[in-house]
């Protein structure tokens, strides 16, 4: 890879007219099958047009990447977080420093539309770790035999179970989504992302059923699930996944897994994306370490540090201050030392500090700012340097939460 390779290359918005190549792009690097159709309408709901980057090499996309617009749940408060995906390259345009540039690109983006953090799900985590990426959360599906869900409690006072109707059931969906998701580290859904999810002439979504549950005209909980083909010799149909399950009440969140424990007679596994501590275990009669799990990490990088620290929850205790020399290469604007004071449940961040403070890169401070790692880690492994045994205990205090996580793969 050579600077003068990947200066040949531009990187722009990409052209609407290129959709079709971006999805060729995406198939080729992420599909087991080549032979998998453009989606035609399905692709404008994607990602936003005006969030997609190309690379171009001449007339010719040579490279893809998409930022949606979403949030993240970090201390009890929401802060704008792009999600960073499909970042590809042509296989035989790789080795030239285009995923770097696309990875740069987007955080621009990101930094200019407002988002504070970036995440992505890594497929060569030292590209993003290079571009200041940490792992920073995971991603966990459970697997467990359907016939597990009926020993549930029944429902009450069970809600009223449709179809869901594309597009009219939208709005009714988002609020109640964003009541699920406000788990620490839960990242949020845009209206754009929720049009991309039940979108129903997608491709992607034509083996998904979808169900809402309502209480006098307002939905109180939504359901989907996939039906996919089981591995040769498994005698059951179908294997079903739970792609999204969120309820505002405990009655309409037992009557929507009851929906899924209906397929125990035909279907051996049932797959579903659910908390480390998962709370459904525990009302269930098979031991949580009889199960399978599948952990698929994901990382950050903060875009904008003094205004990630403003607009997360962090403890209400006495306050606390401490300064920290952070190292990022790619955001001048991050780049220096700082002060971060604490109290009352509020954040602030300022420029300046001694000389002599700790010292922290830009990806294990994201690891930090979530609560995936703590400080002590981090000073074992020489990635907070110079930090006493004060100074990592304040940074434990302050910044230890529960394990983050996502419920959507992106």
């Amino acid at each position: 890879m050579t600077d003068a390779l990947a200066q040949a290359v531009e990187v722009r918005p990409l052209d609407p007219a290129d959709h079709p190549a971006a999805h060729a792009l995406r198939v080729a690097a992420f599909s087991s099958s080549l032979a998998t159709r453009y989606p035609e309408e399905g692709e404008a709901n994607y990602i936003p047009a005006d969030s997609r980057l190309g690379a171009y090499d001449g007339d010719r996309l040579v490279g893809h990447t998409g930022v949606w617009s979403l949030g993240q749940w970090l201390g009890g408060r929401q802060v704008p977080m792009a999600g960073v995906a499909s970042v590809t390259v042509a296989a035989d345009q790789r080795r030239r420093g285009i995923a770097g540039r696309l990875v740069r690109a987007a955080l621009e983006l990101a930094r200019t539309r407002g988002d504070v953090i970036a995440c992505l799900y890594p497929t060569v985590p030292a590209l993003y770790r290079w571009s200041g990426f940490e792992f920073a959360g995971v991603h966990i599906r459970h697997v467990l035999p359907p016939g597990t869900l009926g020993g549930l409690p029944r429902p009450s006072a069970p809600p009223r179970l449709r179809r869901l109707a594309y597009p009219d059931d939208l709005p009714g969906i988002a609020p109640v989504w964003d009541a699920a998701a406000q788990a620490h580290g839960r990242e949020t859904r845009s209206d754009a992302r929720l049009r991309h999810i039940f979108e129903p002439d997608d491709a992607r979504t034509r083996d998904l059923d979808a169900l809402v549950a309502e209480r006098d005209g307002t939905i109180t909980g939504v359901l989907q699930v996939s039906r996919s083909a089981t591995p040769p010799g498994d005698r059951s149909i179908f294997t079903q996944r739970v792609v999204g399950l969120a309820a505002t009440d405990r009655d309409t969140w037992l009557a929507l897994w009851h929906v899924v424990a209906g397929q125990a007679s035909v279907c051996a596994r049932t797959q579903f994306t659910g908390a480390p501590h998962e709370p459904l275990l525990d009302e269930l009669s098979v031991p949580a370490h009889d199960l399978d799990t599948e952990v698929h990490p994901w990382m950050a990088r903060l875009v904008d540090l003094p205004t990630a620290v403003a607009g997360r929850g962090w403890p209400a205790g006495a306050p606390t201050a401490i300064s920290l020399g952070v190292h990022d290469p790619l955001l001048a604007a991050n780049d220096g030392t700082w002060t971060l004071e604490v109290a009352d449940g509020e954040g602030r961040l300022t420029r300046g500090g001694p000389d002599a403070a700790p010292t922290i890169d830009v990806g294990a401070l994201s690891a930090l700012f979530t609560g995936h790692v703590r400080a002590r880690t981090l000073a074992f492994q020489g990635r907070l340097s110079g930090a006493s045994a004060a100074d990592v205990a304040t940074l434990d205090a302050v910044f230890g939460a529960p394990q983050p996580w996502f419920h959507d793969y992106f």
